[in-house]
């Protein structure tokens, strides 16, 4: 066979098999055969129906399913299942369903299930679509920590929030709302946001007024801001995605430590206590018990240049040698005692000693250095 022609028509010349002559052609009445000129496959129409529930909570995920037909169930065929921006294909069982489960996680709202079957050699592509409601995810917040602490201390109080599938939702708002019970006028709130562990710590314990305050964490919602405030004052927060909650209320203690003041040799504040320069002088006190080394707020203790005082002075009887500062608990007269080294330099002058705790107390003694 022996093409040739041109303007996209081929002519064969065809000759016998022993090349001795030729044979007869058909030429189409002198157009020849194009490829134009064949007919056009004739496709099967098919068709999708689709099942799949008429809503789902944002997080969870669905069942989606679509029977593919033409005159009868075609089944081998790749079907694409959507839900949202989730995607999946799935070749046809011999009933010509494809079933998938589709996580839901667009943004709550009216949404849409879609199959797609693109077609073949004998059926014809197909759609089918239908409405798919999102719904906000259910939350719980729960309060976990100790019932008080120290004011100005850690509290190890946390809020934490969770979906309704108990998963840890970070980078969410909880609102702390705090007031005093005994006090109503007392209070505080705090906005913090959750880690990735979904928990919100409330940080130190306020430096309030002692006493017992309600503590109650918030995720969205209506709630009052400021419940020891009359009148009080409410605000609504909403999350694109999940639904409010509100923590059960918890007690939290607010205390400080039971500081009675110095003992001797330290006269607490006026007297003005006299010693020489250069002496380190053993400052003892007491907090109702072993409160750990770390009771000082930093910075502290700490001596600053007064002016000297009117005012009745006192000796200091007892002093110790020590080449630095330096803090210490005597469990048997349950006392702390710190040693303050003080510099020869200072004689002639008066200062002020000052304790805080990181309760945020403050207490002072009065000192006059002579040679």
């Amino acid at each position: 066979i022996i093409p040739s022609g041109s303007g996209g028509n081929l002519r064969f010349t065809i000759h016998a098999a022993n090349g001795a002559a030729l044979v007869g052609t058909a030429d189409n009445g002198g157009a020849f055969y194009g490829l134009t000129n064949l007919p056009a496959p004739v496709l099967t129409p098919s068709s999708l129906v689709i099942t799949a529930p008429p809503s789902g909570i944002f997080g969870a995920s669905a069942i989606v399913s679509a029977t593919l037909t033409g005159p009868g169930a075609l089944g081998g065929r790749t079907v694409t299942l959507r839900l949202g921006t989730a995607i999946q294909s799935v070749v046809t069982n011999g009933s010509g369903v494809a079933s998938a489960t589709l996580p839901i996680q667009d943004n709550p709202g009216v949404n849409q299930v879609a199959a797609i079957f693109g077609g073949d050699t004998g059926n014809q592509p197909a759609t089918a679509t239908a409405a798919f409601t999102i719904t906000k995810t259910n939350t719980s917040l729960a309060l976990t920590g100790p019932g008080g602490g120290l004011g100005g201390s850690i509290s190890g109080v946390y809020a934490t929030l969770k979906d309704q599938f108990t998963v840890p939702l970070p980078f969410r708002t909880v609102t702390m709302v705090v007031w005093n019970l005994q006090n109503p006028g007392l209070g505080f709130t705090k906005q913090v946001s959750t880690g990735f562990d979904g928990r919100a710590a409330l940080g130190p314990v306020p430096s309030l007024t002692p006493g017992i305050y309600s503590f109650t964490a918030y995720f969205s919602g209506t709630f009052t801001l400021n419940p020891w405030v009359l009148p009080s004052s409410s605000i609504t927060l909403t999350d694109p995605t999940y639904n409010a909650s509100v923590s059960s209320a918890k007690s939290l203690a607010v205390f400080y430590y039971n500081f009675t003041g110095f003992f001797q040799p330290v006269d607490n504040f006026p007297t003005l206590n006299i010693v020489n320069a250069g002496q380190a002088i053993p400052v003892k006190f007491s907090l109702g018990g072993n409160q750990g080394l770390g009771i000082m707020a930093s910075g502290y203790p700490l001596s600053t240049l007064a002016t000297c005082p009117s005012a009745a002075t006192d000796t200091i009887e007892t002093t110790v040698i020590a080449g630095s500062s330096s803090l210490s608990y005597d469990a048997t007269s349950n006392q702390y005692t710190y040693v303050w080294k003080t510099d020869k330099l200072w004689v002639n002058t008066c200062r002020t000693l000052t304790v805080k705790f990181i309760d945020g107390t403050i207490h002072q003694a009065n000192f006059k250095f002579t040679k």
